[in-house]
């Protein structure tokens, strides 16, 4: 049995889309192609069929780890394990620290590869979002313009801490019509993007100045979304969480962030109240 290894690109947009569908996962081909764009993958194909996938996604000093899936019937002879390493290898060469969001199972692969826990995430979820229970006066939420994009831009650096310029961009352009900021002149409060998925809305980034903000954001923005939503928290958010489950939202699975060779997070979560996804960090 030979296997080929090679660089993916928008060509195999589909065989990508195939596994994404085996593992139920959400991804869409837009998600692929913010990829292609702003990273590196890696794919491994037997007989011409693509069986495996691997992607890093480049943010400035961190190289996001995502996108590690393998068709079922190729599963447990070691294929994961390599395109982490390779993801790895890779990361070393370009200086970069790793970094990933595992589920409770990859986390012990994870771990023995050098990833250290940095803060648990869950991912809630709904069929539909329920109307907001009280219509209280909300901050001067309004949709994101193309002027805003440096004031935003400062603010997710302050919470994230590294450059997600390209993958912000490109999340506004996806769903112009549900990114909302909050604006005190060329200063951004707040902000909230969402993108289309195979399953759900995923919404998030979230980014607020306090929680208040964050959910007002999060009200507006749900008001806006039809349909099955996603969102991944980080855990400790105590008002946001609430503000979920009353809007008819549960626990769906959890997360892990993890970095290799690193103990402090990059990230803020005291500004950080919803992640873009384990796909983007």
């Amino acid at each position: 049995m030979t296997i080929l290894e090679r660089p993916l690109a928008e060509a195999d947009t589909d065989a990508c889309l195939r596994l994404v569908a085996e593992a139920g996962w959400n991804q869409t081909a837009n998600d692929w192609k913010t990829i292609f764009e702003i990273g590196e993958t890696c794919g491994l194909f037997q007989d011409g069929t693509l069986i495996a996938t691997a992607a890093i996604v480049l943010h400035g000093p961190v190289g996001w780890v995502c996108m590690v899936l393998v068709t079922p019937s190729a599963q447990r002879r070691g294929h994961a394990t390599h395109l982490l390493k390779w993801a790895g290898n890779r990361l070393d060469e370009l200086g970069l620290t790793a970094g990933l969001d595992a589920t409770p199972a990859g986390r012990q692969v994870y771990l023995h590869l050098g990833y250290t826990d940095i803060y648990p995430i869950t991912r809630m979820q709904c069929d539909g979002p329920l109307p907001r229970a009280t219509t209280n006066s909300s901050p001067a939420i309004r949709a994101v313009m193309a002027d805003d994009l440096d004031a935003l831009l400062a603010l997710d650096h302050d919470a994230f801490g590294i450059d997600r310029s390209a993958l912000v961009a490109s999340l506004i352009r996806r769903r112009p019509d549900l990114a909302s900021g909050i604006f005190d002149g060329d200063t951004c409060l707040g902000f909230v993007l969402a993108r289309e998925g195979r399953r759900a809305t995923q919404v998030g980034p979230l980014v607020a100045r306090d929680e208040a903000l964050a959910v007002e954001l999060l009200h507006h923005v749900l008001d806006r979304s039809e349909g099955p939503v996603f969102i991944d928290l980080p855990d400790g958010h105590v008002a946001l969480r609430a503000a979920l489950e009353a809007r008819n939202f549960t626990a769906q699975r959890t997360f892990t962030r993890m970095l290799r060779g690193k103990t402090q997070a990059f990230d803020d979560t005291r500004l950080v109240f919803a992640l873009t996804g384990p796909e983007f960090a």
